[in-house]
C-alpha cells in the first residue's frame, strides 16, 4: 500500500552520450573516453533521423550491458510522432538469426501485431511517415549464430539502398554492446 511505480515514460531520464563518425575504434573504451560528452540525445536522434544520412547507413547505438540501449529504442519508438515516423522495433534475440533482414523485420511485425504482413505492405500504410527500423541487440544476434556476422551492417546498408531505389527510404538504428562493435564492419 502506498507504493506507486511510475510508467517507463515518466521515469525515463535521457542519458548523456558520446557521438562519433564511423569508422573508429568503436570497441575501445579509451577511444570513446576521448569523445565529447553530450546531453542532447533527443535533439541528436531527431536531427539524425531527419537527415539524408539516416537513410544511407544505420545509426549504431553502443553501450555496456544494462546501460539502457533497449529501453532507449522503446522510448524512441514511443516518442517519435506517428505522422512523421513509422517505427518497427526488432528484438534480434527473438527472430531467427539465420534469416535475412527483411524476414527478421516481417517476423517481428507478426509477433507484435499477430498479422502476417510484408515489409512492403507495412510501408505502404505509412503515407509520408519515414519508416524507422530499430534492430535491438546486434550482440545477441552474434551470440545466437556462433558464426561471423561481420557483413551484417553492410547488409543493412544494402537493404537501405534497395529501399531508397524503390522510393521507400528507411532509417535504421542498431544497438549493440561496445565489446562486440569490432565484429562487424561499420559502414561510413
Amino acid at each position: 500500500a502506498g507504493i506507486h511505480l511510475p510508467t517507463l515514460r515518466t521515469a525515463y531520464v535521457n542519458p548523456d552520450f558520446r557521438a562519433a563518425e564511423a569508422p573508429g575504434r568503436l570497441a575501445e573504451e579509451k577511444w570513446w573516453g576521448e569523445q565529447r560528452v553530450r546531453t542532447d540525445i533527443q535533439t541528436f536522434l531527431v536531427g539524425h533521423l531527419t537527415s539524408p544520412q539516416a537513410t544511407e547507413a544505420p545509426l549504431l547505438v553502443l553501450g555496456q550491458p544494462g546501460s539502457g540501449k533497449s529501453v532507449l529504442t522503446q522510448i524512441l519508438a514511443a516518442r517519435l510522432h506517428a505522422s512523421e515516423f513509422l517505427t518497427v522495433r526488432v528484438v534480434l534475440r527473438e527472430v531467427p538469426a539465420d534469416t535475412d533482414l527483411q524476414e527478421q523485420i516481417e517476423r517481428s511485425i507478426r509477433a507484435v501485431t499477430g498479422r502476417t504482413m510484408t515489409w512492403h505492405q507495412l510501408v505502404e500504410t505509412a503515407g509520408d511517415a519515414l519508416p524507422v527500423v530499430m534492430l535491438d541487440g546486434f550482440d545477441e544476434l552474434l551470440q545466437a549464430t556462433g558464426v561471423s556476422q561481420s557483413d551484417y551492417l553492410e547488409k543493412v546498408v544494402a537493404f537501405q539502398q534497395r529501399e531508397a531505389d524503390q522510393g521507400r527510404p528507411v532509417a535504421v538504428v542498431v544497438t549493440s554492446r561496445i565489446s562486440v562493435a569490432d565484429r562487424a564492419r561499420a559502414p561510413r
